[in-house]
């Protein structure tokens, strides 16, 4: 199979790890806010817009992994 027949194989599997990884962010958001709304600490609107400000956060920001010194041998 030549590089030009086998890049819809590597298309589609961005594709569906992009809908899975939506989909299990999707549900760790309802396990989160779930009870804040159910309680009616915040509106479902607040919830969400909540979440989406924390989540570009959380993926903006540099990991305090980045700055530790590394134990594996180089």
């Amino acid at each position: 199979m030549d590089k030009q027949g086998s890049r819809w194989i590597v298309v589609a599997g961005f594709v569906a790890c992009f809908l899975m990884a939506m989909a299990m962010g999707a549900n760790d958001v309802a396990n989160a806010f779930g009870t804040s709304v159910g309680a009616g600490v915040v509106t479902l609107r607040q919830a969400l817009v909540l979440a989406a400000v924390c989540n570009c956060l959380l993926y903006t920001s540099p990991s305090p992994r980045d700055k530790r010194q590394s134990r594996m041998p180089s």
